[in-house]
């Protein structure tokens, strides 16, 4: 029979470690161009417009998982480093819940390639890339999942979820997100894979799953 109480623990493990995946997933699957003029912009997204919506729905299911996974670190610490997951981890959950947000304003970017007039579609992303709803989703991706990643390895370290060598790599995190080139995606789903893979592991080895068996049953007393 299933261990009941360890599903929960399992869930938020695969949780974790699904999050990155996917984000890593997201960028490889997409072609990576360097071009800053938004009406090539809009026609490489129509040339390839299966894998930016494969790409898309991916990154918007990354950031709702790594949202659950990140609230459920929160609800686990509740003795040493409680203060600072709690901290960390709000920031980083406000970033992820903001970058799903974005995720959904891709794919209306991806609509917006696949109009016909491209020249006038082209002004209109350039109207949604620089309005408010951009610059919040640009703070709350910096300030919030950037930095809330950061010091949610090393609140995890407090916690004594992860080792003491597994605590900077939150901050590659940063460093692959803020990398020159168009790989920067790429990188940060490497590090946050690397991040929240040895994140998970301190999880399960918190809540017992994986290394405590299910007990043996006592045969009753004659």
């Amino acid at each position: 029979m299933t261990d009941r109480p360890a599903r929960p623990a399992r869930l938020l493990a695969a949780a974790l470690v699904a999050a990155p995946l996917l984000t890593l997933a997201s960028e490889l699957v997409v072609p990576r161009d360097n071009t800053e003029n938004p009406v090539d912009e809009l026609a490489l997204i129509a040339d390839h417009s299966g894998a930016f919506l494969a790409a898309d729905l991916m990154y918007f299911a990354a950031m709702v998982l790594f949202a659950v996974g990140i609230r459920g670190v929160m609800g686990l610490v509740t003795g040493r480093g409680r203060t600072f997951v709690r901290v960390a981890g709000s920031m980083a959950f406000l970033g992820a819940v903001a970058l799903a947000a974005h995720a959904v304003l891709l794919l209306a970017l991806r609509d917006l390639a696949l109009a016909p007039d491209r020249t006038a579609m082209a002004a209109a992303n350039g109207v949604i890339s620089e309005g408010n709803a951009a610059i919040v989703v640009l703070v709350l991706h910096l300030f919030g999942f950037d930095l809330g990643l950061t010091l949610f390895t090393v609140a995890a370290w407090r916690a004594r979820l992860v080792p003491a060598w597994a605590a900077p790599l939150g901050f590659l995190c940063l460093a692959g997100d803020f990398s020159p080139g168009s790989y920067n995606g790429v990188l940060l789903g490497l590090a946050a894979t690397a991040a929240f893979s040895v994140l998970a592991s301190g999880v399960l080895r918190r809540t017992g799953t994986g290394s405590v068996a299910a007990p043996t049953p006592v045969p009753a007393a004659a």
